[in-house]
């Protein structure tokens, strides 16, 4: 690693992702739900620029219409 950070390995992280969802019988909708970085953990996906952290944990749902 160099002083300026820019350069050497990045540590390893476990990211916990969660998706579902479901179709609700007899209409053209499906209901959806994510979960990304479910337990927080705080890591380094890029050093090229400076530090660049991972994303936060979000949660994110909707509703998608087939036709």
């Amino acid at each position: 690693v160099i002083a300026n950070g820019q350069r050497g390995l990045i540590e390893d992280a476990l990211i916990w992702n969660l998706a579902v969802n479901t179709k609700i019988p007899g209409t053209p909708l499906t209901v959806f739900a994510t979960g990304k970085n479910l337990t927080d953990e705080l890591y380094v996906v890029d050093r090229a620029r400076g530090i660049l952290p991972g994303s936060d944990r979000s949660f994110h749902g909707g509703v998608s219409v087939s036709f």
